[in-house]
């Protein structure tokens, strides 16, 4: 009975959304659940740039921090996206080799570079049908509530970033080049040499 009751809850609010637009969601819950996966995959968010284009596809995005957690992850694969009226979710599932600090270090779960094997990871994630979400400010300005055409987002925001190896190998190749740091340098040249080995 408390199943039917939330069907109904759930078909009578979508109703309600599609009835004020009639046009519907610009995108399917399936299309920015995909979004999602690659833009993670790709590494999107290491930029603050980056970090404010996939705020979009969350309900209530916060800021970029300085020191972001940067997991490096291979075999991912995401689950398919499962609809029950104005709710979605799916999953992704990777093993995670370790993680990425902000001086370029590569470390294990046990922050001892390569000691320990790789952890299989399962990652929830819920998206809604609304129409309201929050908006990232400029700069480092609070998120504002916003109001519009009805759209599917995911729910709960992740302020931690996976990727892939190969992307990993492309930022800590650009994070060296770019920097005049000798430290920050010689820790990238390690981990590129540290990920090639776990490729």
């Amino acid at each position: 009975m408390k199943w039917m009751l939330m069907s109904i809850i759930s078909f009578a609010s979508v109703s309600a959304l599609s009835a004020r637009y009639p046009g519907g969601p610009e995108k399917s819950p399936k299309e920015v659940s995909e979004q999602f996966y690659r833009m993670e995959r790709a590494g999107v968010r290491l930029t603050p740039e980056g970090w404010h284009r996939a705020a979009g596809l969350f309900l209530r995005p916060s800021a970029p921090t300085q020191d972001k957690k940067i997991f490096i992850v291979k075999n991912d694969v995401m689950s398919d996206t499962k609809v029950e009226g104005d709710r979605a979710e799916f999953y992704v599932q990777y093993l995670q080799l370790g993680q990425l600090d902000s001086a370029g270090r590569f470390f294990t779960e046990s922050t001892e570079p390569l000691e320990a094997g790789p952890i299989l990871v399962r990652v929830s994630y819920n998206l809604v049908l609304t129409d309201r979400h929050w908006e990232l400010g400029p700069e480092r300005g609070e998120a504002k509530e916003v109001k519009g055409p009805p759209e599917w987002l995911i729910e709960d925001f992740q302020p931690w970033l996976w990727i892939t190896v190969d992307t990993a190998l492309r930022y800590l190749t650009e994070v060296r080049d770019k920097t005049s740091d000798r430290g920050i340098k010689e820790n990238a040249d390690s981990s590129i040499a540290a990920l090639k080995r776990l490729r």
